[in-house]
């Protein structure tokens, strides 16, 4: 991915030439998590901007107005997807979290307005793609959810799963028969494996009842 991204910077630069001053881009969603003005860009772990400004409009979207470096404006493409994400540097925190999906595209003009993505929208771009890429993004992003579920309650636990096992039967429903299989094959064993993790603690508590939704809704999804 590193040797991807030089190689990407490189090219921009000699096709665009050196650029001053910083872009403006806004991109809109539809729940920011905690956001704040002043929190991070970041692509690729690397601070690439901040959240200028945030306004709710009358229609319930968040207009997210970021701020990025002069030196990273060559990877604002079409290709760009912007989602909420914690920040890398500080988990109190919350950033926004550029991703490019492919290599190439026309460059975003300064102050465009784009839509913000989920991760399982990125993901199933991404796969669409390059799988292995897409595969390896998914596993990434697997295990940060994973590592951010061991510091949350069980009932906490329970309540989040059952978000992501819903978002993933969404987006599995708008992808390709060979992108379902393949996400089902790789993630749905490691979503088992958390919920039977779960089970296990709260068997002790003698509430192992709590799991029983997740566990249905999980095999729903394999049906998808």
């Amino acid at each position: 991915m590193a040797k991807r991204l030089i190689l990407i910077i490189i090219l921009g630069v000699a096709l665009t030439g050196f650029t001053f001053g910083s872009a403006g881009i806004h991109v809109q969603f539809d729940t920011i998590n905690g956001l704040v003005t002043k929190d991070q860009v970041v692509f690729d772990g690397t601070s690439i901007g901040r959240v200028k400004k945030i306004k709710y409009g009358d229609d319930g979207i968040f207009k997210v107005s970021l701020s990025i470096k002069k030196d990273f404006k060559v990877f604002l493409t079409e290709y760009s997807r912007f989602t909420i994400a914690d920040d890398p540097q500080n988990n109190d925190k919350k950033a926004v979290e550029m991703i490019l999906t492919h290599v190439g595209g026309a460059p975003l003009k300064n102050d465009s307005s784009v839509d913000g993505s989920s991760k399982y929208q990125v993901l199933l771009e991404m796969m669409k793609y390059d799988a292995r890429e897409g595969i390896d993004y998914l596993n990434k992003e697997f295990q940060r959810f994973s590592d951010d579920l061991k510091s949350l309650s069980e009932h906490e636990q329970v309540k989040e799963l059952e978000k992501q096992i819903a978002r993933l039967g969404q987006e599995l429903k708008k992808a390709s028969r060979e992108t379902r299989e393949k996400i089902i094959s790789d993630i749905i064993p490691k979503l088992e494996e958390e919920v039977e993790a779960l089970r296990e603690r709260l068997e002790a508590m003698y509430r192992e009842e709590e799991v029983e939704p997740l566990e249905k809704e999980i095999e729903k999804i394999k049906t998808i």
